[in-house]
């Protein structure tokens, strides 16, 4: 939760900086579009959450790693939004 949490505030930040078209995600890029950047980011990330949470239910064994490797990747992406990485 900490990964998205970042993730998403960063994103946000560099979406009203940059505006929505900066957004690599096609899905968050498109809610930012239709709810605004704040809105779209925010529930955009919450989604992603809850795929990310539904997929390691599906491989019980797996879902620990699963979730530790996303919540990574997504600090990854809030160091890569901070920084203006893309």
């Amino acid at each position: 939760m900490v990964g998205a949490t970042l993730d998403a505030a960063t994103t946000v930040v560099f979406m009203l900086k940059y505006g929505a078209e900066a957004e690599v995600h096609l899905v968050i890029r498109l809610m930012a579009h239709i709810l605004g950047p704040v809105a779209g980011a925010v529930l955009g990330k919450i989604g992603q959450v809850v795929f990310v949470v539904f997929v390691g239910s599906l491989w019980r064994p797996w879902c620990r790693w699963l979730i530790l490797l996303c919540g990574a990747l997504y600090l990854l992406a809030s160091v890569s939004n901070h920084f203006e990485l893309l």
